[in-house]
């Protein structure tokens, strides 16, 4: 491991242990009352996967890690049938707190703790994100029915990391079925991973917060041959976006695109993600003219 790799590293471990501090310190939702330890997450801080499960059980209550009962003695046996082992991935829940009994998450504490789980994929930055169970997968397919996806990867439309809905190892060991299922997709995941970019997922491009500078996308967009859909910042809160305005063209390339913005100290931030579809020369055509005419065309006054 060089220098810079080893600095890199023990900068994301310290992001992750700030993150972990804040958890534990954490009393924005009623779960800290009945808490023995809060469960921030653990693992690899340059991993490559990682796995969201729902809610810390009665194990990972008491010992402050997740997965450590039988649904976790499930999980590392499916990692390591695809030669993984727990230490090379990073594996954390939905909400950080048990929820009483063993229930549900409800979802206003899966809203208060989302911010968490966002902050850890964003210094993450994985290749790929498996979710086990519904709770976790409806971050990412608010509407999607695990019966009919699990196994299929998506990309992710805000954040363009890839998303592979599983069910829960507790559903498994609950249900042959299901880990007949379990056990296939794990099986997939070499070849999926293989033949993923190792490029990492768009950076978000600072626009003014003002509309020439908007409408300069939008005519962007159009001149691209790109339908794309402006929506309000959720910021990984209750409210699913909101459409804002919409730019569509009427020729041009068969090329899609969701811009999320998301409203930061100045400006909007702008992440674009480009579907799996999309030919690269094309999605480099539309970014440049985004870029170039953000550039050249300055709002008045600025």
């Amino acid at each position: 491991m060089t220098e810079a790799s080893t600095k890199s590293k023990k900068g994301k471990q310290a992001q992750l242990e700030a993150i972990a501090a804040r958890v534990s310190a954490c009393t924005l939702c009623p779960l800290w009352k009945s808490r023995t330890n809060a469960v921030p997450g653990s693992g690899d801080p340059h991993a490559e996967m990682v796995i969201i499960g729902e809610g810390p059980g009665w194990h990972e209550d008491r010992q402050g890690l997740p997965f450590v009962g039988p649904s976790g003695q499930l999980l590392d046996k499916l990692l390591g049938s695809i030669g993984i082992k727990r230490e090379q991935v990073f594996i954390t829940n939905v909400v950080k707190c048990r929820p009483p009994n063993n229930r549900d998450p409800m979802p206003n504490e899966i809203e208060t703790c989302n911010p968490y789980l966002t902050a850890q994929l964003d210094i993450i930055q994985p290749r790929i994100v498996i979710t086990l169970g519904r709770h976790s997968m409806n971050l990412f397919l608010p509407d999607a029915k695990i019966t009919q996806v699990h196994g299929q990867p998506h990309r992710d439309k805000q954040t363009g990391l890839t998303v592979v809905p599983m069910f829960h190892p507790a559903a498994a060991l609950r249900q042959p079925a299901w880990m007949d299922a379990l056990t296939a997709d794990f099986k997939k995941l070499p070849a999926l991973l293989e033949g993923l970019s190792d490029e990492p997922p768009p950076k978000p491009a600072l626009l003014p917060d003002d509309a020439p500078a908007t409408a300069a996308v939008v005519e962007a967009l159009d001149d691209a041959g790109v339908e794309a859909q402006f929506v309000a910042p959720s910021g990984g809160q209750s409210e699913k976006p909101k459409p804002r305005r919409r730019a569509t063209a009427e020729t041009g390339p068969a090329t899609n695109a969701a811009v999320p913005t998301a409203k930061p100290k100045r400006g909007h931030a702008l992440p674009a993600t480009a579907d799996e579809e999309t030919p690269e020369a094309a999605w480099e055509e539309l970014t440049g003219a985004v870029e170039e005419r953000l550039t050249s065309e300055k709002p008045p006054g600025r």
